[in-house]
């Protein structure tokens, strides 16, 4: 199994219309280190980040996501959504969710949503 790494990266303005995951959408392992994930959005879930792993691991440490924003119907995760299963993980490590929102009707989770499927 591939796990995606990215390390230092700051990622700004990224503006999604059509799904989640402003600045980040994915459906494979992902570690994210030391980034910044600021003033990003998405007309669906995760303003930030959307990740969608059946039989993975998401893993985000030393990070920082700010001001992140996401609307719609059930878009949830205004700064990070991600949906889980008993086959994966989600771990976080100091790491600092704040400013990030999630509105709309049914929207939960401002600056992280997590869930299972």
């Amino acid at each position: 199994m591939a796990v995606v790494t990215r390390k230092g990266l700051t990622l700004t303005g990224g503006d999604v219309s059509s799904e989640g995951g402003g600045a980040i959408l994915t459906g494979s392992a992902l570690t994210l280190q030391d980034s910044i994930i600021t003033g990003n959005h998405a007309d669906g879930p995760g303003g930030g980040v959307f990740g969608s792993v059946r039989t993975r691991t998401i893993t985000i440490e030393r990070s920082k996501f700010d001001s992140n924003s996401t609307y719609g119907y059930y878009h949830d995760g205004g700064g990070a959504f991600v949906t889980l299963t008993n086959y994966s993980t989600l771990n976080v490590y100091d790491t600092v969710f704040t400013g990030s929102r999630a509105e709309g009707n049914e929207a939960n989770g401002g600056n992280v949503f997590a869930c299972a499927v």
